[in-house]
Formats: structure tokens, sequence, C-alpha cells
């Protein structure tokens, strides 16, 4: 399981994200640091484990009991890697379109 791996070097991805939330050019790059990592985390984590149980049942319920331990396999690597890239791909694009509307100056009223 790689996830002994993915698991600190998240928390290190958070940490350096959170030191650079402190400093106001690199605040962009913090939070989508944070943001990216943690989505891309936790999908990872859920597609794998569905896509592990989800083929793995799969085949033995088609009729393959001798395949369903390779399927178990595929589904856990790619439901990691797609977990990953879809989590970090749609966290990346919630946090810069917030990021940006938040930056928006509103214009000031009309004065008389």
């Amino acid at each position: 399981m790689p996830y002994f791996i993915i698991l600190p070097v998240w928390l290190l991805v958070c940490l350096a994200g959170l030191i650079m939330l402190a400093f106001r050019p690199t605040r962009l790059v913090g939070a989508l640091a944070l943001t990216t990592s943690t989505a891309a985390t936790i999908l990872s984590f859920l597609l794998s484990l569905a896509g592990m149980l989800g083929l793995g049942s799969l085949a033995t319920a088609v009729g393959y009991p001798d395949l369903s331990g390779l399927a178990a396999i595929a589904g856990y690597i790619g439901g990691m890697v797609v977990g990953g890239l879809a989590g970090a791909a749609l966290a990346a694009v919630a946090t810069i379109f917030v990021w940006h509307r938040s930056r928006i100056k509103r214009a000031a009223p009309p004065q008389r």
C-alpha cells in the first residue's frame, strides 16, 4: 500500500502551504498546495478503495473468480491515479475560481 508514502508527503505539502500562506506573494500558491494536496489525497483514497472492492467483486460476479485478485489490484492502482489527478484538478480550479472572485474590486457607488 503506497499510502504509507503518500500521507507523510501530504503532511509536508500541507506544512509548506501553511507557511506560504503567511507571506503575501506566495498566498495563492500556499492555498493551492493545501487544497490540491488534500483533495487529491482524499479522492485518491476513496476511488482506490471503491475500485479495489468494486472490480474485485465484479470479476467474481460475472464468472471470473480467478481474475478477481488481478481486477482488485488494477482497480486499486487505477483508482489511486484517477482519484489523485481528478482531485488535484478539481481543487485547483475551485481554488483559483474562489481566489479571483474574492480579489475583484467593487466599484464605488457614484457620488452626487
